[in-house]
């Protein structure tokens, strides 16, 4: 996973100022339940700040549609790389249902199946409240499995119940063997329940029972068009633009090229920006610019071993092995 971190000497690497936009999503064919998040500010600033100039999802937006439209319950999976724009997808679906969700925001604590129950739980109950006799006070919270059985059993109706979920791997807590079950999640679900989950296992998908669908992004020339678009407006500013000039390249070139090496990777769109606007990638702009986001991170480790040559070993180095380690935010005085 990409790591953001902040230090002394500025952002190792920043998270982008923009994702995958548009403004024209069509409406849902389904009346979904509206409902405010009771959870943290943090998670609405989130599905706001993911959704910013939201574009070009709407084939992957109908196909959830007419997978719940298909069948009585079940699965979508939103897989693909890191950067692809799953989450932001997963936002924008939110923004528009309404729906029971979570995302992992590790660099907030807010990650973990305990995390990911607790605030599951407590939007169900709000959204669909349940009669005394099924919610005793004094027991602790029922699981998320069974919780959505009662619901939808007391919650008889066309309308959908749908949850969706952004799920981070927890590798030294949870197992892939086990499926969902592994991150406090149903492997399995009630007539008329629908979950969304954007992740990159793709080795939950045996362990779920009965109907799912899964939508790989990153892949499509749909992806990389965006990518392209993305681009071509970031070309357009004024800090940018006198680079694009000075190479006798078309606007229109350059983001095609940089778009290829993207390989449908809007992070890696973001951060060549990023670099081009503070002039480190301009000797080797555009055919020499790293091909994919791995290799950008790789060109971006070397190049910060040579611009902190004193401090990489004690400092730097240090801290991000620190944050593998514990794989959770530290404080200073931690």
């Amino acid at each position: 996973p990409v790591l953001y971190l902040r230090g002394r000497h500025g952002w190792l690497f920043k998270q982008p100022d923009e994702t995958h936009a548009s403004e024209r999503s069509s409406p849902s064919k389904f009346p979904f339940h509206r409902h405010q998040d009771p959870g943290s500010g943090r998670l609405l600033g989130l599905l706001k700040y993911r959704t910013r100039n939201f574009h070009d999802r709407e084939q992957e937006l109908r196909a959830i549609d007419e997978f719940i439209h298909q069948n009585p319950c079940g699965f979508v999976f939103i897989t693909g790389k890191p950067g692809v724009g799953k989450t932001s997808l997963l936002a924008k679906l939110v923004q528009q249902r309404g729906c029971v969700h979570h995302f992992d925001l590790r660099t907030e604590g807010l990650f973990g199946s305990r995390n990911r129950v607790t605030a599951l739980q407590s939007q169900l109950l709000q959204k669909y409240p349940l009669p005394r006799l099924l919610l005793p006070v004094h027991e602790p919270p029922k699981p998320v499995e069974v919780l959505l059985v009662e619901i939808a059993r007391h919650w008889r109706s066309e309308t959908p119940i749908l949850l969706a979920v952004d799920l981070e791997q927890e590798p030294l807590t949870a197992s892939v063997s086990s499926g969902l079950a592994g991150f406090g999640l149903p492997n399995s679900l009630p007539r008329g329940v629908y979950c969304v989950v954007g992740t990159d296992l793709s080795d939950l998908f045996p362990n779920v029972r009965g109907p799912h669908l899964q939508l790989e992004l990153g892949r499509s020339p749909e992806d990389i068009g965006t990518i392209k678009e993305y681009l071509k407006r970031q070309f357009g500013h004024s800090s940018l633009r006198s680079i694009v000039t000075s190479s006798s390249l078309t606007f229109d070139s350059v983001a095609e090229l940089l778009a290829k090496k993207s390989k449908g990777n809007f992070l890696f769109a973001h951060f060549i920006s990023e670099e081009l606007r503070h002039g480190t990638l301009l000797n080797d702009f555009p055919e020499r610019i790293p091909t994919g986001l791995e290799n950008y991170l790789l060109w971006k480790w070397h190049w910060l071993q040579e611009k902190h040559k004193a401090g990489w070993r004690d400092e730097f180095l240090l801290v991000l092995l620190a944050l593998k380690t514990c794989g959770e935010p530290l404080g200073h005085s931690e």
